[in-house]
C-alpha cells in the first residue's frame, strides 16, 4: 500500500458497537481501531442504551454512524425483534449511501444481518467477509425462541448469505463445522478465535481493591462475569448454590446483564439462594481485580449447545463448564479432566457421601489452589455442586497447609 495515496475503505456492520456492553460489539470496536491505521474505517451500527444518540462521530479513528433504531429491553422477545427489525429495516439505506468501500466486514447481530451485508457488498461490488459469532437457527431452536416457521425461514436467510460470502470466520472448530452444515463453502470459511488483551487483564490477589469493596475478600467466590442470557444456563448456577450452602465462606456471584438476569433474581429469591449476590457489569478498568477474585469461574451454556474448549482466562482461574446434556469436543488441553462424564442427575452420588469421599481423597499434591480447567458435561445443578465442592475442599486445605505453624 501506498503512504501517499488513498487508504482503502472497510464498511462495518453490526447492531451493536462500543460503548455498548455486548460482547461482539467490543470486540468489534478493538478490530475496527486496530484497523484504522491502515484502513478507512466506517461503521454503521445502532442505537446504545443508555448511550451515544443516533448520528455520526469520530472514535479512536473510527468513523461510527448510528442508526435511530430502538435500544428496548432485550429480555422480551417481542421488544428484542423490534430492535431487530428497525436496525434491519436502517442499515441498509444508510449503508447504501456511505462511500464506495473496498471490503464489507459483518457480524450476526441481528442473526440474519449477514443476508442485508450480502445486498450491500453486491451493491458496491465489494467483497463480503462475515465474522459469525452465533450459530443461527440452532440456538433459536435449542433455546426455544420464535415460532417453528419463522425460525426456520430466517435459517434459510441466515445459509444464504454463509453461501454468499466471500469469506466467513468462524470464532472455533466446532462452529466451523456448524457453518459448513448450513451451507458455508469449506475453502472460505476461516477459523479465528476471540481474543483478549492480555497485557490488559492480568493475574491479581483474590484480595484486592475490587474484591475488599465487595466485601468479598476472603471469600470462596463463584463468579459468571459476562452476558446474563437464556443460553448461559445460569439457573443451573443458582440452584447448586442452594445444595453448597454448608460451605464456608462460600459466595456466588453473577456479575453483568443480559435477557435473562430479571428471571435469575426471582428464581434466587424464590428458591432461597442466599449466597448469590448479582452486581451489573463493572468497569473495564476494573476486571483484572474483579476475575481474580474468584477460585473458579462458570462458563454456562444451555441444553443442546456445543462448545470447544479453551483457556481464556489470563487470571489463570479454574473454570467450570456447564453444558447441560452437551459434551465437550476438542478439550485437549493440559490439565483438563471430564468431571462427570455421561452421568445422569440419578446416578451421582449423594452430596454429602461425595464430599466425604473426596475429603478422603485429598492427598498430597492437592493443598495448592487448584489452576486446571474442568470441563463438564453437567446435567444439573447437583453434578455442578460436586465440582465446585471439589475446588472448594482443595483449595481450604492447601489455605490450611499454607498457615500451619
Amino acid at each position: 500500500m501506498s503512504s501517499t495515496g488513498p487508504r482503502p475503505r472497510l464498511l462495518a456492520l453490526n447492531q451493536y458497537y462500543w460503548p455498548g456492553l455486548e460482547a461482539d460489539g467490543q470486540l468489534l470496536a478493538q478490530l475496527c481501531e486496530d484497523l484504522a491505521d491502515e484502513y478507512d474505517v466506517s461503521v454503521v451500527t445502532g442505537r446504545a442504551a443508555h448511550a451515544r444518540r443516533p448520528g455520526r462521530t469520530l472514535t479512536r479513528g473510527v468513523t461510527v454512524v448510528r442508526v435511530p433504531s430502538t435500544a428496548l429491553d432485550r429480555a422480551r422477545l417481542a421488544l428484542r425483534a423490534l430492535n431487530y427489525g428497525t436496525y434491519s429495516l436502517l442499515v441498509v439505506p444508510v449503508a447504501a449511501l456511505r462511500p464506495r468501500p473496498d471490503v464489507v466486514l459483518s457480524l450476526t447481530n441481528p442473526p440474519f444481518l449477514g443476508a442485508l451485508a450480502s445486498l450491500i457488498a453486491r451493491r458496491f461490488r465489494a467483497p463480503l467477509v462475515l465474522v459469525s459469532q452465533d450459530v443461527f437457527p440452532v440456538t433459536a431452536v435449542v433455546l426455544g425462541e420464535g415460532g417453528e416457521r419463522l425460525v426456520r425461514t430466517l435459517g434459510a436467510v441466515a445459509s444464504a448469505a454463509l453461501r454468499r460470502a466471500d469469506c466467513v470466520v468462524a470464532i472455533g472448530e466446532t462452529m466451523r463445522d456448524r457453518l459448513v452444515e448450513q451451507g458455508a463453502k469449506p475453502g472460505r470459511i476461516r477459523v479465528i478465535p476471540n481474543w483478549v488483551d492480555a497485557a490488559a487483564v492480568t493475574p491479581l490477589p483474590r484480595d484486592n481493591p475490587w474484591s475488599r469493596g465487595q466485601g468479598l475478600a476472603g471469600s470462596f467466590v463463584v463468579m459468571h462475569a459476562g452476558n446474563v442470557g437464556r443460553a448461559q444456563d445460569l439457573g443451573t448456577l443458582v440452584q447448586a448454590a442452594t445444595l453448597l450452602e454448608d460451605l464456608d465462606r462460600l459466595e456466588v456471584v453473577i456479575v453483568g446483564s443480559g435477557a435473562g438476569r430479571a428471571e435469575l433474581v426471582r428464581l434466587a429469591h424464590r428458591i432461597g439462594a442466599h449466597r448469590v449476590r448479582f452486581l451489573p457489569y463493572q468497569p473495564r478498568p476494573v476486571l483484572s481485580q474483579l476475575l481474580s477474585t474468584a477460585a473458579v469461574h462458570v462458563v454456562g451454556l444451555a441444553r443442546g449447545l456445543a462448545v470447544q474448549a479453551e483457556r481464556t482466562d489470563p487470571t489463570g482461574r479454574p473454570a467450570v463448564v456447564a453444558l447441560g446434556q452437551t459434551r465437550v469436543r476438542d478439550h485437549q488441553l493440559p490439565g483438563v479432566e471430564d468431571v462427570v462424564g455421561d452421568q445422569t442427575v440419578q446416578e451421582v452420588p449423594h452430596l454429602d457421601e461425595e464430599r466425604r469421599r473426596l475429603r478422603l481423597e485429598l492427598g498430597h499434591g492437592l493443598g495448592e489452589p487448584v489452576r486446571d480447567l474442568h470441563l463438564a458435561a453437567l446435567h444439573g445443578p447437583q453434578q455442578l455442586a460436586l465440582v465446585v465442592a471439589r475446588d472448594a475442599e482443595r483449595v481450604t486445605v492447601g489455605h490450611h497447609r499454607h498457615h500451619q505453624p
